[in-house]
C-alpha cells in the first residue's frame, strides 16, 4: 500500500518543479517565537506566493543561527522546509523562479508565533499588495432579511478590500438586536481580527412561524490596530440570498 507524502513534501516538490508564483523581499523585521523563545529574527525575509490567495514568509538560514534550545523546549517539533544553495537548485534543474528560494527556510505558520516588527501576525502573513480601506460614510443605509428591515442608519463604515466587494458595517445600536442570536461560529481575519457570528431570527408572516437564518452577521470582538474603528459595528453577509443591502436608495446586494 502506497503511503501519501506529507503535504510539506508535496509542496517542496511542486516548488522545485514549477517554482513559486512570485516572490518579494521585505526589510520588515520578522521574528518567530516558539514556547517563549525567539528561534528566528531577520530583516531579510521573503514573501513567497505558493498559491494565488496570499503569501508565505520564508527566512534565510542565518536568521536561525543564533537560536538555542533554551528552557528545554523542543524546537525540533516545528514543521520546517529548507532549500539548498543556488548551485544545488540549478543542479536539480529547477526553474529560474525556484532559485529565489536558495538558502531559505519555511516554518509552518501554525506551529509558532510570528511578528512583523512589534505586531503579531495572525492567521497568515498579510499580502503587501492588498489594501483594506475603512471609509466613513453618511449615506443612509438599510438592511433587510427576507424583506424585513433589521437595520437602518445614517452612518456606516464602508470597508473596501482589494479584489472584493465592499462590506457595510453598521453600529450595533442601529440593529434590531433582539433578532440576533449568538452563533458558535468564530472566524479570524489577518487584516481585521477575531469575529463572532450571529444567526438571525425573523417571523415569516406567510408561514406564520419563526425562521432562523444561520451565520448571517458578524462583529469583530478582537481587532487589529488598523480595524479598531469597527468596534461595536456589525456586518451582514450580503452573499446570502436572504440579505438585501440598500445604500442611498440603491440596492447594492439582494433582490
Amino acid at each position: 500500500m502506497e503511503v501519501d507524502k506529507p503535504a510539506i513534501e508535496k509542496l517542496a516538490e511542486r516548488l522545485m518543479r514549477k517554482g513559486p508564483i512570485k516572490t518579494l523581499d521585505t526589510s520588515r523585521r520578522i521574528r518567530i517565537v516558539f514556547h517563549g523563545v525567539t528561534i528566528a529574527d531577520t530583516t531579510y525575509a521573503t514573501y513567497v506566493w505558493e498559491h494565488e490567495e496570499y503569501p508565505y514568509l520564508y527566512m534565510p538560514y542565518i536568521a536561525f543561527s543564533h537560536t538555542t534550545n533554551e528552557g528545554g523546549k523542543d524546537i525540533g517539533k516545528l514543521k520546517v522546509l529548507g532549500f539548498g544553495t543556488a548551485a544545488a537548485i540549478r543542479k536539480a534543474k529547477a526553474p529560474y523562479k525556484a532559485r529565489h528560494l536558495s538558502g531559505m527556510i519555511r516554518v509552518e505558520f501554525d506551529n509558532a508565533i510570528w511578528y512583523e516588527e512589534e505586531l503579531r501576525i495572525d492567521v497568515h502573513p498579510k499580502d503587501p499588495f492588498r489594501r483594506v480601506d475603512l471609509l466613513p460614510s453618511h449615506r443612509p443605509i438599510k438592511i433587510r432579511i427576507r424583506g424585513q428591515q433589521i437595520a437602518e442608519s445614517d452612518f456606516a463604515w464602508h470597508v473596501h478590500e482589494t479584489g472584493k466587494p465592499c462590506r457595510y458595517y453598521v453600529h450595533r445600536s442601529k440593529v434590531e438586536s433582539r433578532k440576533l442570536l449568538a452563533s458558535p461560529t468564530v472566524t479570524h481575519c489577518p487584516y481585521k481580527g477575531k469575529a463572532v457570528w450571529f444567526d438571525v431570527e425573523i417571523f415569516d408572516d406567510k408561514r406564520e412561524e419563526r425562521i432562523t437564518v444561520l451565520d448571517l452577521a458578524w462583529q469583530f470582538t478582537e481587532r487589529t490596530w488598523e480595524s479598531e474603528r469597527l468596534r461595536h459595528f456589525i456586518c451582514f453577509k450580503h452573499e446570502n440570498e436572504h440579505v438585501e443591502v440598500e445604500v442611498d436608495g440603491k440596492i447594492m446586494f439582494g433582490r
